[in-house]
């Protein structure tokens, strides 16, 4: 008898920490979406000494070369590299001969 009421009440209190958990990833979630850009401003500069950047230290980088994609060619393939493997397996195979 002790041990049922024990049991339910286990299930119980597991149930309910199940339930203020996702109450608390809900809260929390909640609060850091709440922030405030100006708050986040405020406390940069008045907490942590920060300041913002002026015109003078900012530096454009600019690139002499363009952007390049370069796009692998068949022998680059899953396939292709099987091959090439297996090439040089056999290779392997035939000087162990």
């Amino acid at each position: 008898m002790q041990l049922t009421q024990l049991t339910a009440e286990a299930s119980e209190q597991s149930d309910l920490l199940s339930e203020l958990q996702s109450e608390n990833v809900s809260l929390t979630t909640k609060q850091m979406n709440s922030m405030n850009m100006d708050e986040v401003e405020q406390y940069a500069t008045d907490t942590l000494g920060m300041i913002k950047l002026d015109n003078s230290q900012i530096e454009y980088v600019e690139l002499t070369n363009p952007d390049l994609v370069t796009v692998a060619d068949d022998s680059m393939t899953l396939r292709g590299l099987w091959s090439a493997l297996a090439a040089r397996f056999s290779a392997l195979v035939e000087y162990i001969r």
